[in-house]
């Protein structure tokens, strides 16, 4: 028998940080660095063993953290599902779903209009989809050598002393349809690049987070790479780096020179909480068009109605399955990409 509650961080911890260890095998340091930093921060949902869960043992878990979603310049509260863990022997019992279901609940109750999470396995992506999470979210990734990045080299870069928040807010935290961090998540970002011997540079065009890899290559990350500014950083990066035998960029898809190609890779899936509170949103901008749909969400029955917008008003009315359906995962595909016309992004870098 399992119970699942919310966790307290000061009596949870050192469970929670034993846990975490067996199942994802990072350092006890940087898993209580985890814990620290962002304290009573985040929500933690668990699964304990025993009837009422007080002397059990956690066996499962889940963290959120908070963040938003720009969407015609205001920011929508969400929350980012990160390090969701089973213990191996009590997998198979749907514990995690379980978490997943009361979370929604919750979140619907909170007034949050989206979740997402970037799974930490490919095959995940079609868990995460049972419960209503669309993949959403790409990244472009150019993997450039040494002598490439040479050869190719555009200009030089000068760092600036901008702090990571700083630089972050004047950049990705502006971009609409982009998963937004609080200024707590971006410092544990370089908290956490740093720990595993990583770096953060500001410069005049933005700021990215490098570190090296297995393969002796570097891993360069959160670059705002577009016409010429890429890569702006090569000689700031081949100075700190010169061993280095590659170059991997994973960056926000938009316009690249013709000249360095990338492949496209999964970076994440979404789900809308508050169909509602969504389809106004996009109603507001959106206010030329008009459409009607019935649907139904089997997780949070406040969502399952009948929905109709016009004139940038949407309203919503007792399901009567005469309308068109759509299901949730649709749904939140219209709205994270504004309809279809749009490039959401997400770059989480907790890895």
């Amino acid at each position: 028998m399992y119970t699942p509650k919310q966790a307290s961080n000061a009596a949870s911890s050192v469970e929670l940080a034993t846990l975490w260890h067996r199942v994802f095998g990072d350092d006890l340091t940087y898993v209580y660095r985890f814990y620290h930093h962002f304290q009573n921060d985040i929500d933690i949902l668990i699964q304990c063993t025993g009837k009422d869960g007080n002397d059990g043992e956690i066996v499962s878990a889940a963290h959120f953290i908070p963040v938003s979603y720009r969407y015609f310049r205001k920011d929508y509260p969400g929350s980012y599902l990160y390090a969701a863990m089973t213990s191996p022997e009590h997998r198979g019992n749907n514990l995690m779903g379980r978490l997943l279901e009361l979370r929604l609940a919750q979140a619907y109750t909170n007034g949050e209009l989206f979740m997402c999470t970037l799974p930490a396995e490919p095959s995940l992506y079609d868990l995460y989809a049972r419960f209503g999470f669309e993949p959403v979210f790409y990244l472009h990734r150019c993997v450039l050598t040494k002598q490439q990045l040479q050869s190719n080299q555009l200009t030089l870069s000068f760092s600036s002393k901008a702090s990571p928040a700083y630089s972050y807010a004047s950049t990705y935290a502006r971009r609409e349809l982009t998963v937004v961090k609080d200024k707590k998540f971006i410092e544990y970002t370089t908290i956490e690049n740093e720990a595993r011997n990583g770096m953060f540079r500001s410069v005049y065009s933005g700021y990215f987070y490098a570190r090296e890899i297995p393969d002796g290559g570097v891993h360069v990350k959160e670059l705002y790479l577009h016409g010429d500014n890429f890569p702006h950083i090569a000689h700031m990066l081949m100075s700190i780096y010169p061993h280095a035998p590659q170059f991997v960029f994973d960056f926000c898809p938009g316009t690249c020179p013709a000249q360095f190609p990338y492949t496209i890779i999964r970076a994440g899936s979404a789900r809308i909480v508050n169909v509602f509170d969504a389809l106004s949103a996009f109603a507001r901008k959106n206010h030329e068009n008009s459409m009607r749909f019935s649907l139904e969400d089997p997780l949070i029955e406040q969502n399952t109605a009948d929905y109709f917008m016009k004139d940038g008003i949407a309203k919503m009315s007792q399901r009567k399955f005469e309308l068109t359906p759509m299901s949730v995962s649709e749904f939140t595909r219209m709205i994270a990409t504004d309809g279809g016309d749009g490039i959401p992004y997400m770059n989480m870098m907790l890895d």
